[in-house]
């Protein structure tokens, strides 16, 4: 199998600090409300409306620690594309990291819809087997290397129609 050199190819595969900044962000957003809110309820306790907001913005503010420890814990290297073995590795840092073989990956995926629930979703690369779907998140640009394994996976499934 030939190897190609995808030119920065390296940069698109790590993790983007994007992410990091925007739950970051959030998180002091929520805490400043919140300060407000208790500051509320300390002059006024009977102020059931900024009690409903702090519980609110108290969950708000768990679910984006959430986030951002689920962020910290994935490696700086997300994939790692062997081209000897035509593997690709997912690395994960707690989880044993998931090999894929290249051959059986039917489809790559990513959402192009910039829309608010789609927040968390637009730095991933979804890869698509007849088993099972594989998601990496957190990419500086799934789409570049969406393309990057397109090109690969039709060379290789070309190679295979037409016999190694």
């Amino acid at each position: 199998m030939k190897q190609f050199k995808f030119n920065d190819f390296d940069k698109y595969i790590k993790k983007d600090r994007l992410y990091l900044i925007l739950y970051l962000v959030m998180l002091a957003i929520c805490l400043a409300i919140m300060g407000l809110n208790i500051a509320v309820i300390v002059m006024d306790p009977q102020n059931y409306a900024s009690v409903a907001f702090l519980a609110i913005f108290a969950l708000i503010t768990v679910f984006d620690l959430y986030l951002i420890v689920q962020f910290l814990l994935v490696d700086k290297k997300l994939v790692t594309i062997n081209f000897e073995k035509e593997t690709i590795t997912i690395n994960k840092r707690i989880v044993r990291s998931i090999e894929v073989p290249l051959t059986d990956i039917t489809q790559t995926k990513i959402i192009k819809e910039k829309m608010f629930f789609n927040v968390l979703n637009l730095g991933s690369l979804y890869l698509i087997t007849k088993d099972k779907t594989y998601r990496i998140k957190y990419l500086i640009s799934p789409m570049y290397l969406e393309k990057v394994l397109n090109v690969y996976l039709s060379v290789i499934k070309d190679e295979e129609l037409n016999g190694k």
